[in-house]
This record gives structure tokens, sequence and C-alpha cells, in this order.
């Protein structure tokens, strides 16, 4: 289902419901709080240690790549060269002690995947007798960086990567593609990343919810037909 299938469905859901007024029938109101929804169950669910389905993942294609220097401080030059994506990544859904990317390749979809690590382990990874030819990546700072062995020739020939996760903000990972250029395209017509099971569970969250401390709008402003004299 897309984005707008999830919204008109909630939509009708509240409207039925008469939890709110019409005037607050907004699309970026009910996706803040569909997302919210999403992320807190997802993120409850991934800590209890269950597996991250593959209908809840999303991948950011052709994220071009740049040699940089190892440094976090513009005025230190290490001497070590690593390589970093140019654009940011959106954040993730972040689990006890790690975030939720799930893969790093190459955009070449045969490619085998990189070796992706949490920050701390980056600056060891690769020292090992058995590992020292490997690729390693991890997130610092909203970037992928990578840690490719000095003599290898791929950090030369790798340009573009592709990573996979499971985002925050399910729009953000659409807005890197060629389409989401175009003066005609909308985001609301793309897939969103939730399957039906997890989604008869949240739309009844959302349903049983206090929206007036959701979306700080008061939580009854209709009159009943009944009501009416």
């Amino acid at each position: 289902m897309t984005i707008r299938d999830y919204l008109s469905e909630l939509r009708l859901e509240i409207l039925r419901n008469d939890t709110i007024d019409n005037k607050y029938d907004d699309d970026r109101v009910l996706y803040r709080i569909l997302n919210n929804q999403r992320s807190l169950w997802l993120k409850n669910e991934m800590n209890k240690g269950r597996s991250i389905e593959d209908n809840i993942k999303q991948t950011i294609n052709g994220l071009e790549v740049e040699v940089v220097d190892a440094s976090t401080f513009p005025l230190i030059d290490t001497k070590y060269r690593v390589l970093r994506t140019l654009d940011i990544i959106p954040k993730t859904i972040e689990r006890l002690h790690s975030d939720t990317i799930t893969q790093v390749r190459n955009s070449n979809l045969i490619s085998e995947k990189y070796n992706y690590t949490h920050r701390d382990k980056f600056v060891f990874s690769g020292n090992g007798r058995f590992n020292k030819d490997d690729v390693f990546a991890t997130l610092y700072n909203q970037h992928i960086y990578i840690k490719i062995p000095k003599d290898s020739p791929a950090i030369a020939m790798l340009t573009h990567i592709s990573v996979e996760g499971v985002f925050e903000d399910p729009k953000e990972p659409y807005m890197y593609t060629k389409a989401a250029r175009s003066k005609v395209y909308d985001v609301l017509d793309e897939e969103y990343p939730l399957s039906l099971s997890m989604w008869n569970y949240i739309k009844g969250a959302i349903l049983q919810s206090d929206f007036k401390v959701i979306t700080n709008i008061p939580q009854t402003n209709t009159v009943h037909n009944s009501e009416v004299q």
C-alpha cells in the first residue's frame, strides 16, 4: 500500500469514530501520527530481538562517495584516506546499542555487501590476519564511511554505493531518486514500508491514543447529530 492509501484509511477511521474535527484532517498531521506510531512499534520490536523483515527495509541507491582524510577535524591531517558519502544518510530507527543500517554495498546489484560495523569497532576493523583485505563501512555524523585496504584498486574504482536500512521517516529515502526531482512527483504515491499485520496493530494504537497529547490539538471538537437543536 502507498503512503496515501494508509493516510486515507486512517482518515476514514478517525472521522468514523468522530475523534477529531475535520479541520485537522490534514495529510501532514496524519502522517506524523502514523510515522510516530510506526517508529515506536518497530523500535520496541527490534529491541526485543525480533528479526528485521524485508518489507520494512528501504534502499537508497547511487550514493556518490569521495575520498577524504580520516580526520574528523579539518585542521588535522592524518594521512589516512577513507571514502565518504557526499549526501547525508536519513536517520534510522535506533536500537539499544546500534542503528538500523542493514547493508552497505556497491551499487552493482550482484556485488557482495561490505562489512558494516559500529563506529567504535571501525577503528580496529581490518587489522586481523584473515580480514585485512576486507572492506568495512560505518555510519558517522550522518555519513557512511568506507575503509578499503591502501593497496586495493577498489578505492579508485568505487564511486557509488547503496545503503539499505530501516529509516525513521520513510519519505526521506525516496527523495534521493531521480523521480523526486520531477515537478509532478508526489512522495505520497510511494510504497509505505509496513506489513498489514503491523498496520492493524498501529491503527488500533492510534485510534486508542490521546490525540491531544500526540498532535497538540483538541481531542473532540465535533457536534454530534443528536446534539443539533
